[in-house]
């Protein structure tokens, strides 16, 4: 009596990168822009950094406030500032108490 064994073919092995494929295996990742060196405007600052302060405060403070930082950069005519420097600037801001107007 003749038993045959019968084996698993073997895998077939994964394919090989291309030259061209856009997701290397080993290619490190690249090196994050730390958040506070950031270049912004007044806009995207507001949009992804400071929700809590309107753009049109931002622009009033940029006109009238002296201790608001100063731009680092232009983009096109567009002010760009430093995102940490605007944070500590909006940390450090004197705010009213609330419940109170110029009027009383």
């Amino acid at each position: 009596m003749d038993t045959a064994t019968t084996a698993a073919p073997d895998p077939v092995p994964a394919p090989a990168a291309c030259p061209g494929d856009p997701t290397p295996a080993a290619s490190p990742p690249a090196p994050a822009r730390v958040d506070g060196d950031q270049a912004v405007g007044l806009r995207e600052a507001h949009e992804r950094h400071l929700p809590d302060i309107t753009i049109a405060a931002l622009r009033y403070a940029r006109a009238n406030d002296r201790t608001f930082p100063k731009p680092v950069g232009k983009r096109g005519a567009e002010p760009l500032y430093r995102v940490g420097d605007l944070k500590k600037w909006a940390r450090n801001r004197p705010r009213v108490a609330s419940g109170t107007t110029d009027l009383d």
